[in-house]
């Protein structure tokens, strides 16, 4: 019998430490743009089972919990496997090679990739099964991801949302936009994505779990703010809005207004150690799946020359940014001594929208 791993939490203190400069701190009010998946990792495991054995992954579920479950099977003549999905009783029944009853939908026998979801009824304890006992002589290699959706929220998907609203709210305190939404949740790819007529941002926790696990959790920071340089971007009317090498430039300003340059160099550095076949892949993709990224070792020679250009660059935004700006923001970054500040431009920013201050 195989423990289920404990749920691990990577957001959270990424962002915590992401205050703009010149910024009093957000409050967080009763409306939330924010919305985190109250979701827990139950498996993401590569494991062989030998010919004529099964492995059983214990689960303590709630009822109203909904299970996913995906699988990936390599091995033998067929690729085949059995899984299956049982409460305590009838694995009880199943150990003891007695007559049992699986669960709708989670039972059978998958070849090469396979997945479900399922409702739990009630709350109980149940086993993810993988039965390997048809084969007499050759293993089967099963990569198994599964995740809960539960009920309620959870202490985690609580505080998760927090730290992305006061995000959000500093932002709003530091820019003119229309409303978007930001969610946090599985999508069924390690992957992120913003929506071009809406602005709304999905952050896909396989892509954040994935991260976590590589020890570079951080990375996934850049990878919001890249989101949300498409959509103010987009928002405000800017023609690049879509181009992602702008969308980067974008994430690593605002890692350096928030004195955040590790979470773009954890960026560069993920993106640097790729592997050739991932990269291979890359080019692939860019061919047939219309994919505009750079590739990954551009992406990260780029933040690493942006992160030394520093005054350039953000001297270059700001002529994005000013435009943009709150007016209490502006009035805050024009006392600011930094050299890079053009204050000729933020004052006749502040004339612009208040001719009375000529």
């Amino acid at each position: 019998m195989i423990s289920t791993p404990r749920p691990v939490c990577y957001l959270t203190a990424t962002l915590a430490c992401v205050t703009f400069l010149f910024l009093p701190s957000a409050s967080v009010g009763t409306e939330s743009n924010v919305y985190v998946e109250p979701s827990v990792l139950l498996v993401n495991q590569t494991l062989a089972v030998p010919a004529g054995r099964f492995a059983s992954y214990k689960l303590s579920l709630k009822q109203g919990t909904v299970i996913s479950a995906a699988f990936t099977v390599d091995g033998g003549l067929d690729n085949k496997v059995n899984v299956l999905l049982l409460d305590l009783n009838n694995f009880q029944r199943y150990s003891s090679q007695q007559q049992f009853s699986a669960f709708k939908g989670t039972a059978g026998t998958i070849q090469g990739i396979a997945n479900y979801t399922f409702k739990i009824p009630e709350t109980n304890l149940y086993y993810l099964l993988i039965d390997n006992r048809r084969s007499g002589l050759f293993s089967r290699n099963v990569t198994i991801y599964s995740f809960a959706i539960l009920p309620e929220p959870t202490d985690d998907s609580l505080k998760q949302q927090r730290g992305l609203q006061t995000l959000y709210q500093q932002l709003k305190q530091l820019f003119v936009f229309q409303d978007f939404r930001i969610a946090l949740r599985h999508c069924g790819l390690e992957n992120a994505f913003s929506d071009r007529r809406t602005g709304s941002i999905t952050l896909c926790k396989e892509l954040a779990e994935k991260l976590s696990g590589q020890g570079l959790s951080k990375a996934m920071g850049f990878v919001l703010f890249h989101e949300l340089g498409h959509s103010l971007l987009n928002l405000w009317g800017y023609p690049l809005s879509d181009n992602e090498d702008v969308a980067d430039e974008f994430a690593t300003v605002f890692m350096l207004l928030a004195k955040q340059d590790d979470m773009a160099l954890e960026a560069a550095h993920w993106w640097a150690s790729e592997t050739p076949r991932a990269q291979k892949e890359q080019a692939i993709a860019k061919l047939w799946q219309d994919d505009r990224h750079t590739l990954s070792p551009q992406r990260a020679r780029n933040i690493v020359r942006w992160l030394n250009q520093r005054d350039a660059l953000l001297r270059q935004w700001q002529k994005v940014f000013v435009p943009n700006m709150q007016i209490n923001a502006l009035a805050a970054l024009e006392k600011s001594t930094d050299n890079w500040i053009d204050h000729d431009l933020i004052r006749s920013e502040l004339i612009k929208r208040n001719p009375a201050q000529k």
